[in-house]
């Protein structure tokens, strides 16, 4: 893999937001990149990994409230096929690296959403 890349389904939250540290973050700059999808298509073939391209930009810096607390967050929008997400999604990813919401719109209009609910600040994060 020659650009930065992330694994996308099953879907990582983790690793999607480890993109934030790879990529371009100036505003409306937009970095290609690649994302792993792994599937399991029948026994004989048990794991298969597909590597699709994209591009991700970064949309803005903003103060989102997510989970209970105040974060400072990158919002992106990448655009990519991957057979998990429909092609445009929106990402918000703290300033920490966490994935805050990932919002997708499919061609019919429907929206999918992951967020964050939950935030234990007890232990620090790595930088």
């Amino acid at each position: 893999m020659d650009k930065p890349y992330a694994l996308s389904w099953p879907l990582s939250a983790f690793s999607i937001a480890a993109l934030r540290r790879q990529i371009d973050r100036r505003i409306d700059r937009t970095t290609e990149i690649q994302l792993v999808e792994i599937e399991q298509p029948d026994p004989v073939r048990p794991v298969t990994a597909m590597i699709t391209s994209g591009k991700i930009r970064c949309l803005r810096t903003e103060s989102v409230a997510i989970a209970g607390k105040a974060w400072i967050a990158d919002k992106f929008q990448l655009d990519a096929f991957m057979s998990s997400l429909p092609r445009k999604s929106l990402l918000c990813i703290s300033e920490d690296g966490i994935l805050l919401k990932l919002e997708a719109q499919s061609a019919t209009g429907y929206k999918e959403r992951l967020e964050l609910t939950r935030f234990d600040s007890r232990s620090a994060l790595p930088r």
